[in-house]
């Protein structure tokens, strides 16, 4: 059975977030035996009450990673109870985060960043993407899996519209790149350096690239989740446009030089943090091998799934005529 491409996308969302979970939790367990109840409390309170908080702490991660991964599984075969178990998990989401949103909003961080407003801007933006960007994840998760057709999907015997089917790829694909874009925004603000064909770009030109990049990447994205044919090949030239950058760079002679200055102008502004020593550029070899493949992958399955993309767009035109 097809299902559809937000199911989809939420199940692959609930896996990843349970198994993030899982690992935090047992990097926690971890972190606690090796430094111990006594050095953790720091004679400021007990080593019991360490203890309890720790199990308590590790066993909440622990949990909530299971619960995650258990829905996940049940969204994926379509099971009636994983449907009331996501919007159960969505709205203590919803909850908790939106009164993380509302805190930062209200906290006094002058206190805590020295009063430098220019810090306090920044801290308030970081702060802000962490609780807004689940809280809009759990606000969609409530609108989404209460409409009726998703709500009879998920009924016993429940059954899809006969569509063209939809490759998951394209679907992984096109929401990578719009919320890849969701987030550079940030980097154009702090005005992170971009790279150009071997160029290293500082200041406004690099502000003029990566607000092209952003808005491209953007419109490639929205566009292939719409099944437009511009979507597709526009999503097509941004990954091989990629792939030829990142092989410019490094191959280039002065890579080494080219890297340093790279990593060096991608500061945080207002945060003061001076390296124990020069940062040391990766290995060109290996850097090209890591850009051809995230950029190869993407291509190989557009390029092989191009005949159904087509097929689905073509079926979205006659239903959108109809």
């Amino acid at each position: 059975m097809r299902r559809p491409a937000a199911v989809v996308v939420t199940t692959v969302l609930l896996a990843l977030g349970g198994l993030l979970c899982a690992a935090c939790a047992i990097l926690m367990a971890w972190a606690f035996t090796l430094v111990g109840q006594d050095q953790a409390s720091g004679g400021a309170v007990s080593p019991q009450f360490v203890r309890i908080m720790s199990y308590f702490v590790v066993g909440f991660f622990l949990l909530t990673g299971l619960w995650q991964i258990v829905t996940a599984s049940g969204l994926w075969r379509l099971i009636p109870w994983s449907r009331v178990s996501l919007l159960t998990f969505s709205s203590l989401l919803v909850t908790f985060q939106g009164l993380g949103l509302l805190m930062i909003l209200v906290m006094p961080f002058s206190e805590l960043v020295g009063g430098r407003p220019e810090v306090l801007n920044t801290v308030r933006i970081i702060l802000f993407v962490f609780y807004a960007v689940p809280l809009a994840i759990g606000i969609w998760w409530l609108i989404y899996f209460t409409r009726p057709r998703i709500k009879a999907l998920f009924s016993p015997g429940g059954v899809l519209p006969d569509e063209v089917p939809r490759p998951t790829s394209i679907v992984v694909i096109g929401w990578f790149l719009a919320t890849s874009a969701a987030t550079m925004p940030l980097m154009i603000w702090w005005q992170w350096p971009a790279v150009l064909m071997g160029m290293v770009l500082i200041g406004w030109s690099a502000v003029l690239v990566n607000t092209f990049w952003c808005a491209f990447s953007l419109y490639a994205g929205v566009e292939l989740l719409r099944w437009r044919i511009s979507g597709y090949y526009a999503s097509l030239a941004l990954f091989v446009f990629g792939a030829l950058n990142a092989t410019v760079f490094w191959l280039m002679p002065g890579s080494g030089e080219r890297a340093k200055e790279l990593m060096e102008s991608m500061r945080i502004p207002c945060v003061d943090v001076v390296p124990a020593q020069d940062p040391v550029p990766p290995s060109p070899e290996l850097s090209v091998a890591m850009g051809l493949l995230s950029a190869g992958l993407p291509i190989y399955f557009l390029v092989t799934r191009k005949a159904k993309f087509l097929a689905v767009a073509e079926s979205k035109q006659k239903s959108a005529l109809t």
